[in-house]
C-alpha cells in the first residue's frame, strides 16, 4: 500500500536540538528517494514536513528559516506561546497527506520507528500510537527515577477518568490518518498539559464511531486505535 505522509514537529525554543532534528529528517527523506530499490518506507509516495514554532524567543525561527529550503519544509510560526497541544492541533490541521506523523524534536523516538506502525496503516487503522512502557520497549536514555513514577500515576489516572487503556499517553510519535485529523483536532480544545490523552480521549469517543460505519462499513472493529511498542 502507498500512502502519502505529512510530518507534524511542534518546537518550542529548540535551537540546540534542531541539528539533530534536521539530521535525522535528511537522512529519511534520502531513504525515502531511494524506496524503489527495496529501502524501507516504501510505501510513502509523497512527503511534507511542516514545523510549528509554539512562539519561541531563542534562534529556533531563523535556524529553521535558513535550512527549510534544503527539506522543502514548511513552517508555521507565532509569537505568542500557545502550549505544545495547541501547536500540534495547529499543525495536524494544515497537513494535507494521507497519514500524518507527529514527534518531539529532540528525536527520543527516531523516525526508523515508523517502520513499525507501516503494517498497521495497511490495515487503515485511523490512530496509531507509540508506546515507550511494553515489555521490551527501551527508553535510551532512560528516564530519571522521578519523572518515570510521575508519568505512570499520569497514565494510571488519565486512564481511570477516560475509561481507556493506553499504556504510554505522552509519547510523542503518533500518527493520524487524514479521516481521524478532520474529526479529532476540531474538537480539540487543550493547549497545554494533558493534550495527549484528550486526543486519545477523542479517538475513543469519535474516530470509533466513525470507522465503524464510514471507513470500514462494518461494526466489528472494537478500538480506533492501536498501540506500538517503540
Amino acid at each position: 500500500m502507498n500512502f502519502s505522509l505529512s510530518i507534524v514537529v511542534p518546537v518550542f525554543n529548540e535551537e540546540k536540538r534542531l541539528n539533530k532534528t534536521f539530521s535525522e529528517l535528511e537522512e529519511f527523506v534520502k531513504i525515502k528517494r531511494f524506496s524503489s530499490e527495496g529501502m524501507p518506507f516504501s510505501g510513502v509516495k509523497n512527503l511534507e514536513i511542516i514545523f510549528v514554532d509554539d512562539g519561541s524567543t531563542d534562534r529556533t525561527k531563523q535556524i529553521i528559516e535558513n535550512l527549510k529550503s534544503e527539506l522543502r519544509i514548511s513552517l508555521i510560526s507565532y509569537r505568542e506561546n500557545k502550549g505544545k497541544g495547541y501547536a500540534v492541533r495547529r499543525g495536524m490541521l494544515c497537513a494535507k497527506n494521507d497519514y500524518a506523523l507527529t514527534f518531539d524534536a529532540d528525536m527520543s523516538t527516531s523516525l526508523e520507528e515508523l517502520q513499525k506502525m507501516i503494517p498497521f496503516v495497511e490495515k487503515k487503522y485511523p490512530v496509531i500510537i507509540g508506546t515507550r512502557k511494553v515489555k521490551g520497549a527501551k527508553m535510551i536514555p532512560p528516564q530519571p527515577f522521578f519523572r518515570k513514577k510521575l508519568g505512570e500515576a499520569y497514565t494510571i489516572f488519565a486512564n481511570l477518568i477516560m475509561g481507556v487503556w493506553v499504556s504510554d499517553f505522552t509519547c510523542g510519535f503518533k500518527l493520524f490518518s487524514r479521516e481521524a485529523r478532520d474529526i479529532i483536532f476540531p474538537s480539540a480544545k487543550i493547549d497545554r498539559w494533558s493534550y495527549d490523552a484528550e486526543i486519545l480521549y477523542l479517538a475513543k469517543k469519535i474516530v470509533l464511531i466513525f470507522v465503524k460505519f464510514q471507513l470500514y462499513g462494518k461494526t466489528t472493529l472494537t478500538r480506533a486505535f492501536v498501540c506500538v511498542r517503540i
